[in-house]
């Protein structure tokens, strides 16, 4: 009886090893196949990294990825896994995603929409692809569905910066459900409570098969003209936000190349512009004798700075834009028109007088919790330019979208030469860090209520003097261990 037995076992072991490869076949397990890697594109230009990807749709071969990774980016490339730049077609922008496409012949991998996503549910699971953190690489980041609306989805597959314009994969098909696009954290600012913690990061992607129209405008480079221009838009209003929220004695001390790069002040005259406003308002303020010729020098600096903005947005209109960048023009021109609220109120002269005295403006919102240290993590990512002074050559940033409600405890801290540190308390989403000695140079985010500071981001190290500067880190010290978390 036994000898029959063992065999019989045997085969039913070969049975189930059977079913099982079959519904691995069936089930799409691994969505990143062959084909759908060779589907995968790297974006390339001069002002950042991200990703693509080559589909199918009404009957044509198509790139896709987001309108704003290649907003203001000039020299962009597309490259596929085999180093091979892609010719494209002319550029055409979605009409209400942020979303862009070019024809591609000669290419014969393509993913496919998914073409039933109405039946697309909470809980299914995804997988993104993409060029996480701008390295080079395509990595698949697993993940399931959690939300739909009639334009995007939400997703807990924690993509990172890099990966705008990564396909969202429906895993049980390997097709395309949407586009990663960006994160957010709930503001408890504006909505009181929030049923999300507040250190949770929400990601997006849009949809694209409610699309109803891509524009192509007639001009040959024009939409190439509009992305420019809304980058130099919001790049101005970051520089003049990152003006009112440090104070004058920072200004002093640093001048005008800690809001504005010299690679920036080359490529536009408007900040130029603000260079030459920033260095004017030093030597007006260092000239002041008194309290009253100080409140002067800043209310010129601030009226400037206003009149910057108002000449920047003059005469513009969405209907000069085309698709998604009129959309976003729309916002642009909103947060200019708060500025300029702001500035006409009657608290702006009290929020003069504290900036004049070094009091700090950023939102020290008490009402909100802090963060959770043990669950938040800030992904930071570091610019360096060749043609920057030598004692002013990194630019250490992270995605805006991800700056969570509440900034109190937060501080830049760098660790110099020699083991000295600078620390600086969180008002903005980007450091210029200043290397005037020679050696290795770390800076990270720390989180300081409470007994011990915590480490909450990766740690960005670079060398100045001899040799190229390093590549950025993603570990953190082992002594502050920081938990994962951000795009």
């Amino acid at each position: 009886m036994f000898p029959r037995v063992r065999p019989r076992c045997f085969r039913v072991w070969e049975a189930l090893a059977f079913l099982l490869m079959i519904g691995g076949v069936c089930g799409k397990l691994r969505a990143l196949d062959t084909p759908t890697m060779q589907a995968m594109i790297i974006v390339e230009g001069d002002e950042g990294r991200g990703s693509g990807f080559v589909v199918k749709m009404s009957g044509k071969t198509y790139l896709i990825t987001n309108s704003h990774v290649v907003r203001g980016n000039h020299n962009v490339k597309f490259r596929n896994l085999q180093n091979v730049e892609l010719a494209t077609g002319p550029l055409e922008i979605a009409e209400k995603a942020d979303a862009v496409r070019a024809s591609v012949i000669g290419v014969s991998d393509a993913l496919e929409l998914e073409p039933q996503l109405d039946k697309v549910k909470i809980g299914d699971e995804v997988i993104v692809a993409g060029n996480s953190e701008g390295e080079g690489v395509v990595r698949e980041i697993p993940g399931k569905v959690v939300g739909i609306g009639p334009d995007r989805l939400e997703v807990d597959a924690p993509f990172v910066p890099g990966n705008s314009g990564s396909p969202i994969l429906l895993k049980s098909t390997g097709r395309i459900i949407g586009v990663a696009t960006y994160m957010k954290f709930p503001d408890a600012r504006k909505s009181g409570k929030s049923p999300f913690s507040l250190n949770e990061v929400r990601r997006f992607g849009y949809r694209l098969d409610t699309v109803a129209k891509w524009i192509r405008p007639k001009a040959k480079d024009r939409l190439m003209e509009e992305g420019t221009k809304l980058a130099e838009m919001e790049s101005l209003f970051t520089s003049v936000t990152a003006i009112v929220d440090s104070n004058a004695p920072f200004v002093m001390k640093w001048g005008a190349s800690s809001f504005v790069s010299k690679h920036r002040a080359q490529q536009y005259p408007t900040f130029a512009t603000l260079s030459r406003t920033i260095d004017e308002f030093t030597a007006e303020y260092s000239a002041a004798n008194g309290v009253e010729a100080r409140n002067k020098s800043a209310a010129n600096f601030f009226g400037k700075i206003k009149g910057m903005l108002s000449e920047e947005s003059r005469g513009l209109s969405e209907k000069q834009f085309s698709g998604y960048y009129a959309v976003q023009l729309k916002e642009v021109l909103g947060r200019y028109k708060e500025f300029s609220d702001w500035y006409d109120g009657t608290s702006t002269a009290a929020y003069r007088e504290a900036w004049l005295n070094a009091e700090s403006f950023a939102a020290r919102r008490f009402t909100i919790p802090p963060i959770d240290p043990e669950k938040f993590k800030f992904v930071l990512s570091d610019r360096r330019a060749d043609d920057e002074p030598a004692d002013h050559c990194h630019h250490v940033t992270y995605p805006p979208d991800s700056q969570p409600a509440n900034l109190e405890g937060l501080y830049w801290t760098i660790v110099e030469p020699g083991g000295s540190r600078r620390s600086y308390q969180i008002s903005r989403s980007s450091l210029w860090v200043r290397t005037p000695a020679d050696g290795n140079y770390k800076v990270f985010i720390e989180f300081r209520i409470g007994e011990k500071p915590k480490v909450v981001s990766n740690v960005i190290e670079f060398k100045y003097g001899n040799g190229e500067p390093a590549k950025p880190s993603t570990e953190v010290p082992v002594t502050s261990p920081a938990p994962s978390g951000n795009k």
